[in-house]
């Protein structure tokens, strides 16, 4: 599996559409990703397993925290805002997208309904277009039990040693 690109749309604090460009490429195949406590390191990582198995590493969904709370304050009542987390990757030399999304909707001086999350998963054939496939699919891919072998918490790690 080769990570090509990660979206975020109004997740967590990622307000608005934000992308990170993996190092995909064979001569350049290493991304490190290095900030300041909060800024949004640990977040990337439950993006990451959010979009592929709907947890945020490990624990259940709390899809109330999932959606940027100043693009729903900003968001006028009855409005709509979405939070999205799209993957690009390739798996033995075919392409996928994986997208999950949650909706809030804005209600005066109640807190916002939420959506349940949903998940497209599609597998880009080399002449174009999309093919819709099921999500079980994605353990085949990279099965729950092992992503632990490939997706860490660096600050995890150091705090073992």
């Amino acid at each position: 599996m080769i990570l090509e690109e990660l979206l975020l749309k109004n997740y967590r604090q990622y307000k608005g559409e934000n992308r990170i460009e993996f190092a995909s490429k064979k001569e350049k195949n290493t991304t490190v990703i290095v900030g300041n406590n909060g800024a949004g390191k640990s977040n990337l990582f439950a993006a990451l397993n959010w979009v592929l198995y709907g947890t945020e590493a490990g624990t259940e969904l709390q899809k109330e925290t999932v959606v940027n709370k100043a693009a729903l304050r900003e968001a006028d009542n009855g409005d709509r805002v979405v939070a999205e987390v799209r993957l690009k990757f390739v798996h033995e030399g075919e392409r996928y997208i994986i997208t999950r999304q949650v909706g809030a909707l804005k209600q005066a001086k109640e807190d916002p309904v939420l959506d349940e999350p949903e998940v497209v998963f599609q597998r880009i054939p080399p002449k174009g277009g999309a093919e819709i496939i099921h999500i079980r699919r994605m353990n085949a891919i990279l099965p729950q039990n092992a992503k632990q072998y490939f997706f860490f918490d660096g600050e995890q790690v150091l705090e073992r040693f």
